[in-house]
């Protein structure tokens, strides 16, 4: 069996848009609304992938720490940037919040893999150190505004029930339980799901 590389070219690219297409047609039809953000996200994709292929292969023949470092401080604040733009309602501090909530997350977790499972060597050897850290950062990034979005949302619908706890004197974490738990639960369930089918599903996609 040999091993193959498949360079995907410019034309191969185009015949991918046809899937932009028809999810387009889908959100013109059915008058979603959110048309115009599938386009600037899909220019944004080519955009982003062309110059981080350039980017990346200027990174890996780096062997300098700093520069690894460097590249996970700016998925950070990138990911946390677009977080909190696609919050629909203002939350304090929200930026800030996500962007340190990432950045433990990244340090301890990459940190533990890099560490201790894989015992990478030396710790920011590029190939192992971005495309987990971007997994991570994703993952964390989906499940961050999954929460708030949700939280905000359940707070709205039982607007009435939290300002009667509260004017029975009950504490504002008491009040607000019932919102955390449900956001929580929402944001754990693409998690839940990939868990109950990694093995069968998403690890051969990968590794394959």
């Amino acid at each position: 069996m040999q091993n193959h590389f498949y360079v995907i070219t410019w034309p191969d690219v185009l015949v991918s848009l046809v899937f932009i297409a028809v999810t387009f047609g889908v959100m013109r039809y059915w008058k979603i609304g959110l048309e115009k953000t599938l386009l600037i996200g899909t220019a944004r994709t080519f955009i982003q992938l062309t110059l981080m292929g350039f980017i990346l292969s200027f990174i890996f023949k780096q062997e300098h720490w700093y520069f690894m470092v460097g590249l996970l401080v700016l998925m950070i604040l990138i990911a946390s940037y677009e977080g909190y733009h696609r919050q629909k309602l203002p939350i304090p501090y929200y930026y800030l919040i996500l962007t340190g909530s990432l950045g433990v997350t990244v340090v301890i977790v990459l940190g533990t893999i890099l560490k201790f499972i894989m015992d990478v060597q030396p710790w920011f050897y590029p190939f192992a150190m971005i495309p987990i850290a971007g997994m991570i950062i994703g993952n964390g990034l989906n499940s961050m505004t999954l929460t708030a979005n949700r939280f905000i949302a359940e707070m709205k619908h039982r607007e009435n029930e939290i300002e009667t706890l509260l004017s029975l004197g009950a504490p504002v974490r008491i009040a607000v339980h019932n919102c955390l738990v449900e956001a929580i639960r929402a944001a754990l369930i693409p998690n839940i799901n990939g868990l109950m089918t990694v093995g069968l599903v998403q690890l051969p996609g990968m590794m394959t």
